[in-house]
Formats: structure tokens, C-alpha cells, sequence
């Protein structure tokens, strides 16, 4: 082999060599970004499930008329114009100042995980026969930027 030939080789082992280090660190990048994806899924995930368990304890609770409409600044209002009683019962109050209570109170399930809950009804339709609620379901976890929501439409005969 003459030295000609040997610097082609070396060119071509050169060559060949930075092209397999650019795959293989191709191949590290999409390992650590599709590792980053599925830590973020599962969290979304997690965040996701406890606003579904929060909407089936609202849904159970419109059917069993057990929860309690408040406005979450702790003063109590009337908010039989919003809700009708006895589907859900909420404090009254008289004045004419006082806020349409939209919260739901989730009791001991504001809370389910690492995650704080809050219920809102957006909407409310009425019916001779059904009342059809809008409401949405917000779960987050204080401690980073998890959050999930769900808004549902729920029809109650």
C-alpha cells in the first residue's frame, strides 16, 4: 500500500467515524427528549385522573343532592338563582351585594394527591323535565406547573 492509498483510508475511517459519533448522539437526543415526553405525560396523566375522580364525586353529588354551593371568599350568598334547591344547597343571603356563588365545594376531596381541586358551574339550563349543568373541573399541583382540566355537561332529571 502506498502512502496515497493510506491517507484515503485514513480519510475514509475519518469520515465514516464522525458520521456513526452523529448518529449515536442523534440517538442519545431523542432518548433524553422522549424520556423529558413521558415524564410530562405521566404528570399530565395523574393531574388528569384526579379532575376525573373530582367530576364523579360533582356527578354523584347532583344525583344524591349533597353538595354545597359557596363562592370561596367565605361569604355565604343566595345562589338559588344560579342552582336550583334542592339539587345543590347553598348558604343564603339577603343582601343585594353579594356575589352569584358559582364554586363547588368538594369538601375533604379538594384535595387528592398532590393535587388542590376546584369545581366552577359554568353554565346552568333549565327544563320543565332536566336541569343541564356546564362545569368545569381544575386540578393542579402547587409544588410545579401540573394542571389539568376537564369541563363536562351533566344532565339531571
Amino acid at each position: 500500500m502506498n502512502n496515497k492509498e493510506k491517507g484515503a483510508a485514513l480519510l475514509t475511517v475519518i469520515i465514516l467515524g464522525l458520521v456513526a459519533l452523529a448518529v449515536i448522539a442523534a440517538l442519545m437526543a431523542f432518548l433524553m427528549y422522549g424520556k423529558k415526553t413521558s415524564i410530562m405525560e405521566r404528570k399530565y396523566t395523574s393531574a388528569l385522573e384526579a379532575a376525573k375522580g373530582a367530576s364523579d364525586y360533582i356527578m354523584k353529588g347532583l344525583v344524591d343532592v349533597s353538595l354545597i354551593c359557596t363562592t370561596g371568599t367565605g361569604v355565604t350568598c343566595n345562589c338559588d338563582d344560579l342552582l336550583p334547591s334542592p339539587n345543590l344547597k347553598c348558604p343564603s343571603c339577603s343582601s343585594p351585594t353579594c356575589p352569584k356563588a358559582d364554586k363547588i365545594s368538594l369538601g375533604s376531596f379538594s384535595t387528592i394527591g398532590n393535587y388542590n381541586l376546584n369545581a366552577q358551574i359554568l353554565s346552568k339550563v333549565e327544563t320543565p323535565n332536566e336541569t343541564i349543568y356546564g362545569i368545569r373541573v381544575t386540578a393542579t399541583n402547587p409544588n410545579s406547573q401540573e394542571k389539568a382540566e376537564i369541563e363536562f355537561v351533566f344532565k339531571l332529571q
